[in-house]
């Protein structure tokens, strides 16, 4: 009898230690899946130009060149609506101002510019090992012209690929920077 009670006290052990064992196999996977998961940040950024529009948020404001007044600007200039029926530019410009912001005692203000269609949406992306950050999306003035001020301080460190994308009218084009963003 005693052995009896001693052998199914053994097998308990046995099944709670499988147990713990197909627990911990589960959390890690978890973790692992959870690794891969791409991030998605807007980055806080203000506008250069009065009348850029930054969709995506809930308040749509853009700062003027002075920083001191917010508007709201829902559709397109008038300016930029002939241009609703035009072929998407594929974006240009100097999607970076610097590419290795905090080295060598260079700030980590950064202006970003995309050239495209007037009227068209653009926004600029980096991603480094699936996380994903982004300038919100604006609509080209114009003269097809979108400027951000922002700053690199959130960025972890690393290599970052840097695209722009813009948007017109079911249309879409992306242009990668030639230079990656590097965060040291």
């Amino acid at each position: 009898m005693a052995r009896k009670l001693k052998r199914l006290h053994l097998d308990k052990r046995l099944v709670v230690l499988a147990v713990l064992v197909v627990l911990a196999i589960v959390i890690a996977i978890g973790y692992a899946a959870k690794g891969n998961k791409k991030t998605n940040v807007i980055i806080p950024s203000t506008s250069s130009a009065a009348k850029t529009q930054e969709k995506g948020s809930d308040n749509q404001s853009s700062n003027s060149s002075t920083g001191n007044s917010d508007t709201t600007n829902t559709a397109p200039s008038k300016d930029s609506s002939s241009s609703q029926s035009s072929n998407l530019l594929t974006p240009s410009g100097n999607f970076v101002s610097n590419h290795t912001p905090g080295q060598k005692g260079s700030p980590l203000d950064e202006n970003s510019v995309c050239n495209t269609t007037p009227g068209a949406t653009c926004y600029i992306e980096f991603t480094k090992d699936g996380e994903t950050k982004k300038l919100a999306a604006r609509v080209a003035d114009s003269n097809g012209t979108v400027l951000w001020d922002w700053t690199a301080s959130d960025f972890s460190s690393g290599t970052w690929t840097v695209i722009a994308v813009a948007s017109l009218n079911g249309q879409t084009k992306t242009s990668q920077d030639s230079q990656p963003l590097e965060i040291q």
